[in-house]
């Protein structure tokens, strides 16, 4: 993965929602989406950045040393789901991961500072560098993870 060039075959441009997750939805009675919020990272492009984000969702869970929920399907599942789902066959995943995973470090690098500006969380807190997001995007690139305590803001916001 490391130092791997961004994919370049063209693909069918579709709306990428940009913060597609689970807590960014409203669900009606019958559990089916109702509504999808968040909408500030909107764009048009290939599938997989919308999938990538949503698998890197991880970081919620796995980059804090949990499994996950009962129910919720493993990377393997969703990949198939939404492929079943699409009829879209889903290319270059591990990039578009790393992609959210990075992605997400530089917003919570700018939520820790301003965090810490606000005294939301200690002046000395680690959240900026040693996250969730950081700590799981440094493996596939085989760079060195941040050291130090990882913690996360999600609790202080």
């Amino acid at each position: 993965m490391a130092g791997q060039a961004p994919p370049r075959r063209r693909r069918q441009k579709v709306l990428n929602w940009g913060d597609a997750r689970v807590g960014n939805t409203i669900f009606s009675d019958d559990l089916t989406a109702a509504v999808v919020l968040d909408w500030e990272m909107v764009t048009l492009g290939r599938r997989e950045p919308d999938l990538g984000w949503w698998l890197f969702m991880r970081h919620r869970t796995e980059g804090i040393g949990l499994p996950l929920p009962d129910g919720v399907p493993d990377h393997a599942e969703t990949i198939a789901r939404y492929e079943q789902i699409t009829g879209h066959r889903v290319q270059d995943i591990d990039y578009y991961e790393v992609f959210a995973g990075t992605r997400l470090a530089i917003i919570m690098v700018r939520a820790a500072h301003v965090m810490i500006g606000a005294g939301m969380v200690p002046q000395d807190s680690p959240v900026a560098l040693s996250n969730p997001a950081s700590l799981l995007v440094a493996k596939p690139l085989d760079i060195p993870a941040p050291t130090g305590a990882v913690t996360s803001y999600i609790g202080n916001r």
